[in-house]
């Protein structure tokens, strides 16, 4: 009767020990499942995660050209405008004094005697003269701008 009662918790045990052996490998097959999964995630976020970079570098690449695109043409235009009010003032300078020798021309014009030396006179003519080609010059150099 020993022997049979020895089978029996034989039986038993290895009953047992057959089920949690089969516990056991189910629990390795969802783990390697488990782990296959994460690593299959991991994967995929940081494909996601790489293009998304790759998206936003060509986003801020863009957007930082745009941006030093029109700077520069602002500093362009910004130096146009600088050379265009040089030119103007300049012209305006020369423009300014052949007024004022013009007044002087006309006002002496109507004097009766010279109250200045005729050498005074050919320099003054000759500075007006000088102007005159100075503008003349200014002139042809305007519409190349």
């Amino acid at each position: 009767m020993v022997i049979k009662k020895i089978k029996i918790i034989d039986i038993r045990t290895l009953i047992s020990i057959n089920i949690i052996m089969d516990n056991i490998v189910k629990l390795y097959i969802d783990t390697t499942k488990s782990q296959n999964n994460l690593i299959n995630c991991h994967k995929e976020f940081k494909n996601k995660y790489l293009i998304l970079i790759k998206q936003n570098n060509k986003k801020f690449n863009t957007k930082a050209d745009n941006g030093i695109r029109e700077l520069k043409l602002l500093l362009n235009y910004l130096r146009k405008h600088h050379e265009l009010k040089v030119i103007y003032n300049s012209y305006k300078d020369v423009m300014n004094h052949y007024l004022n020798l013009k007044k002087k021309f006309s006002y002496f014009s109507y004097i009766s005697k010279p109250l200045i030396p005729d050498n005074q006179l050919k320099n003054m003519v000759k500075k007006q003269e000088d102007l005159m080609t100075y503008i003349d010059t200014l002139n042809k150099k305007i519409p190349k701008l």
